[in-house]
Formats: C-alpha cells, structure tokens, sequence
C-alpha cells in the first residue's frame, strides 16, 4: 500500500488524508452559506407578510367600492367628506366599524382600518358635471404603519 501511495506524486493528498486547517475552511464555509440561507428564509417569510396585507388592504377597499358602486349618485351615505385629505369612517350600512379582520369584520383591536373621503369633484361642462371623487384608505400595521389609498369616481 505503501508503493502505491509513493508514485502517485499528482495526487499526493489522497494518501495523507485532509488536514485540520482544511476541516476547520471547510466548516467555515458551510456555515456561513448555513446563516446565509437563514437570513434567504427570514426575508422571504416577512416578505410573503407584506405581500399578504397589501393583498387584504386591496380586497377590502374593492369591497367597499363595489358596494358604493351599486348606490345611487344621491344616496346621503355619499355626501362629501370636506376635501381629498379628510377621510372618515363610511357610513354604517355600508361597512362595519373599524378595526376590521381579512374578511371585513368588526374585531377588538388589530387588523385594518378602513376610512375614506368623498369630494365632489362636478366642474361646469355637462361631461365633467355631477362626479364625486371617492378614495378608499386602508390602514394596518406590519412592522411598519402602512397605508394603501384606491381612488374611484362615481358619476350621475
């Protein structure tokens, strides 16, 4: 065994074994790719988080719009709200008190809050006339305190 380890001179290596240094680089590395992965992970959990809020936050802004969709131009829940900046609660019978869950229920304390400001936006020609600007505001905390803002526009 021994005069075949001796004229293999190219390949020295495989006949004296792996030495501690070796081991120790090798374990370096494996463990720094390891947190690496960890880090990978981590980042793209709490990125599926946000990616699902912001999906919720859409979902309950469409359904309050789809509602107004279905009143009419004068209904007394569409009443203008005092300019595009002044959001407040809908009005009851269109959606339930604040704060609510995924599926657009009231809960305790948590979860999203859905506000909104309607201005009346009619100008003087017949085609920009009786338009109210309505923008839905959802709000929620991640990490962050986030804000998603949908704007529609009911017309006569």
């Amino acid at each position: 065994m021994a005069s075949r380890c001796a004229n293999q001179l190219a390949r020295r290596w495989s006949c004296d074994g792996v030495t501690l240094i070796e081991i120790l680089v090798a374990l370096f590395l494996i463990t720094v790719s390891g947190f690496a992965a960890i880090v990978v992970q981590r980042t793209g959990v709490r990125e599926n988080q946000r990616t699902y809020s912001r999906e919720v936050a859409a979902a309950l802004a469409r359904q309050l719009l789809e509602t107004v969709d279905g009143l009419t131009y004068t209904d007394a829940c569409l009443t203008a709200t005092g300019g595009a900046t002044t959001y407040v609660n809908p009005c009851v019978a269109l959606s339930p008190a604040n704060p609510l869950n995924a599926q657009g229920q009231t809960i305790v304390s948590g979860g999203y809050t859905r506000d909104w400001s309607i201005v009346d936006t009619g100008g003087g020609t017949k085609a920009t006339a009786n338009r109210k600007t309505i923008r839905v505001r959802l709000r929620w905390t991640d990490r962050d305190a986030e804000q998603l803002i949908i704007t529609s526009i009911k017309g006569w």
